[in-house]
């Protein structure tokens, strides 16, 4: 080493040591002299900077900002990588110091295999220089760090690899992953087919979707078996975006169960219901997991359950008769009603099990909706026990089933009105379902009672006299045509009896003879006309001597040509009352 050189080391390392001192005098002096050897001593400031103490590192970044060279922003570039937070920003200053001609590309250059830190830094740097001027593809990892990976698409296939090199470093990013796989999708490359179908086992469900979507976009048949496993997902969304790709893979299912599973997913239900009971598992399944379903996917698959009627979907239709919703509710009840009495014996197992007064009401409408005479005895038993409210659905399901053991209950509700209008209201409707002429007497009686035959009463126990068909009750339903809150459910139920008695009252209605309204006569018109028969055309016919009203008699002409008699050549058979 010469003279100079000597003299020049031992200047350079007290300017360096300089930096290092408590002083700011000093430590401005030793940069300063530090500036003017800057090309005789640039080698040594890098080579000596790990040795320095962290305030004379500090001293020295920015030193570095100010020679403006390749070696100094090579130097920078690195200390941004620094775990020192302090200095960092230190360098970020000085790289925007030394400029974009020098640092923009090298930088860019770096993020290639830039940590995330690194990254973050980089961009505090590049995000405030104007880089607009740098080629695109020089620039991927730029983009893929501010998460615009929409400009990755536009550059094409050489950003599939950092892409999936970025996937594979933000595992715990579930939002990143998502924008990244869409890119990949979008760019078509087979190359990234194994590691997405990694992703579609990820637990975040969004990522699982765009995952499969983007499968679908690339388009490799490889997908398909992952594809197809990915129909049992638990979210309906993910499950739809398979049916598409599986579509878009040309795929077609070789097995009745994947079949169903296809279908499922596509919510063609009419589909799944031709596959039976393949199909039906795999709806229990998804009712049992069913939070991330709508409203309608959960009716339609109740429903599609309902009509292929396997016993073994009976546990999960009845755990939906629980649900808040009335229209899910009322779809488990038509459900359960389709699978008939095979679902009874669980049904009424949960009946005597439950707790909640909807839960009951909703077991004993289905199983009066069922009409199966096995449920009888529980339902006459909770008859007699149950409170007003589940009586007035017991006694409704009794009728339904005809249960003539549950008459004597029933007679003892409309005798003694205990359980409140509506448990009264249904029983009577019960006793005409069940027809049992023991139930004629106590409903005459109803029908002879003034203060209780407010609102609708009157008019259901004419509607039941009607359908037991006791000539007894005749007398009594024509004294009743007067009021006219009920006299239309009179006339129907004298219709409805279809006996002489009742056929001989409509008559004298029809023609005037007993006092009542001229609706009221032409409505015995019409009942007469749905009893229908030979006899009925005669009295029709006999009735247009004696019909004086134009507009009754109008209807009886109508009526006589909707039961196929043509008046203009029908030949004069006189009515003889004496027949009926």
């Amino acid at each position: 080493m010469g003279i100079k050189d000597w003299l020049l080391d031992k200047k350079f390392k007290n300017l360096l040591k300089g930096l290092e001192s408590n002083s700011l005098d000093v430590q401005r002096k030793s940069a300063l002299g530090l500036l003017e050897i800057k090309d005789q001593i640039i080698d040594e400031l890098v080579e000596n900077f790990d040795t320095m103490r962290p305030g004379g590192k500090k001293n020295l970044v920015v030193v570095m900002g100010k020679i403006k060279n390749e070696k100094s922003a090579g130097l920078l570039i690195n200390i941004l990588k620094d775990s020192d937070v302090l200095l960092r920003d230190k360098a970020v200053e000085s790289l925007l110091a030394i400029g974009k001609e020098l640092v923009a590309e090298r930088l860019l250059d770096a993020m290639k295999d830039g940590n995330r830190g690194f990254l973050s830094e980089a961009l505090k740097v590049l995000n405030r220089m104007d880089i607009g001027d740098i080629p695109k593809d020089k620039k991927i990892h730029y983009f893929i760090a501010r998460d615009e990976y929409h400009e990755c698409v536009d550059i094409g296939g050489a950003t599939v690899e950092p892409l999936l090199q970025s996937l594979e470093e933000h595992k715990e990013d579930s939002d990143r992953k998502r924008s990244i796989v869409i890119a990949l999708g979008k760019l078509g490359d087979p190359k990234a087919v194994p590691q997405l179908i990694g992703l579609l086992y990820d637990q975040d469900k969004y990522v699982r979707e765009r995952t499969v979507e983007a499968l679908g976009l690339i388009g490799d048949r490889k997908a398909i078996p992952s594809l197809v496993k990915m129909l049992e997902d638990s979210n309906a969304w993910v499950r739809k975006a398979v049916v598409k790709a599986l579509d878009e893979l040309c795929w077609v299912p070789d097995d009745k169960y994947t079949e169903a599973q296809y279908n499922l997913a596509k919510k063609n239900y009419k589909k799944c219901i031709e596959i039976g009971k393949p199909a039906v598992n795999l709806m229990v399944s998804i009712l049992e997991k069913a939070e991330d379903q709508d409203v309608e996917t959960i009716q339609e698959i109740i429903k599609a359950l309902g009509k292929i009627g396997d016993a073994k979907s009976t546990g999960v239709l009845i755990s939906y008769l629980k649900d808040n919703n009335n229209a899910i509710r009322n779809a488990a009840i038509e459900a359960l009603t389709d699978i008939g009495p095979v679902a009874s014996a669980n049904i009424l197992k949960e009946l005597n099990e439950a707790k909640e007064e909807k839960t009951k009401d909703a077991l004993v409408k289905v199983l009066g909706d069922i009409g199966d005479e096995q449920s009888a005895t529980t339902l006459i038993d909770l008859f007699i026990k149950e409170k007003a409210s589940i009586k007035a659905t017991i006694a409704s399901s009794l009728g339904k089933i005809k249960c003539k053991d549950a008459v004597g209950p029933l007679i003892e509700v409309i005798k003694d009105k205990s359980g409140g209008r509506q448990v009264v209201e249904n029983a009577i409707t019960a006793l005409g379902e069940i027809g049992d002429k023991r139930a004629v007497e106590p409903l005459l009686d109803i029908m002879h009672e003034g203060q209780y035959l407010m609102g609708k009463v009157k008019n259901i126990t004419a509607q039941a006299l009607g359908k037991i068909g006791d000539e007894r009750a005749v007398t009594t339903l024509v004294e009743n045509i007067q009021d006219k809150g009920c006299a239309m459910s009179c006339i129907e139920a004298l219709g409805s009896m279809a006996c002489p008695e009742s056929a001989e009252a409509l008559y004298l209605i029809m023609v005037g003879e007993i006092e009542c309204s001229i609706d009221t006569r032409i409505s015995a018109v019409k009942s007469l006309e749905g009893i229908g028969g030979e006899e009925i055309q005669a009295i029709l016919y006999a009735s247009l001597e004696e019909i004086k009203d134009e507009k009754v008699k109008k209807e009886v002409v109508k009526s006589l040509s909707n039961l196929g008699v043509d008046i203009t050549h029908k030949q004069g058979s006189k009515f003889n009352r004496k027949k009926l």
